[in-house]
């Protein structure tokens, strides 16, 4: 089943911007946001006395 066979299918990299979908994010965004997940979820992990990640 190629891309041929579904036209309306596109990936997720070359998706255009419409109101119906989330809006893209950069890869320096998308890290940033890791970044701080793990920040806080390793304060938590430090409150329990537990290795941190």
């Amino acid at each position: 089943m190629g891309a041929g066979r579904w036209p309306c299918l596109n990936t997720y990299q070359h998706r255009k911007e419409e109101t119906r979908y989330p809006r893209r994010v950069d890869m320096a965004e998308n890290e940033k946001d890791i970044r701080a997940a793990a920040e806080k979820h390793n304060a938590f992990l430090k409150e329990l006395g537990l290795p941190l990640i």
